[in-house]
């Protein structure tokens, strides 16, 4: 099936979506070691560590936590912003061919 000379993709939204959806890929990988870790150290026990330091590595956790949290609701929205895109060129697709 060819194209017709006057048609373009409208591909800029869909290249937008992608690139927003793959932005806070490094962070999470760094938060989820750093969970990674304060998890261990959670079940490997305490002996011999300060109150301060549970505290901290609790607070530290929950922070992690709380940015993943923040990553998958952005994630959420830039999702959302790809399948706008796909919808778009859907529909200027099929307006196209119906000409």
């Amino acid at each position: 099936m060819s194209t017709p000379d006057n048609y373009t993709y409208n591909t800029q939204a869909i290249y937008e979506g992608l690139k927003l959806l793959g932005a806070g890929t490094q962070e999470v990988e760094t938060a989820v070691d750093q969970l990674r870790t304060n998890v261990e150290l959670n079940f490997e026990g305490w002996a011999g560590a300060s109150k301060a330091e549970f505290e901290r590595v609790h607070l530290e956790t929950t922070e992690h936590l709380k940015a993943v949290g923040q990553w998958l609701i952005e994630v959420t929205q830039n999702i959302s912003t790809l399948v706008n895109g796909v919808e778009e060129d859907d529909a200027a697709t099929a307006q196209r061919l119906s000409i």
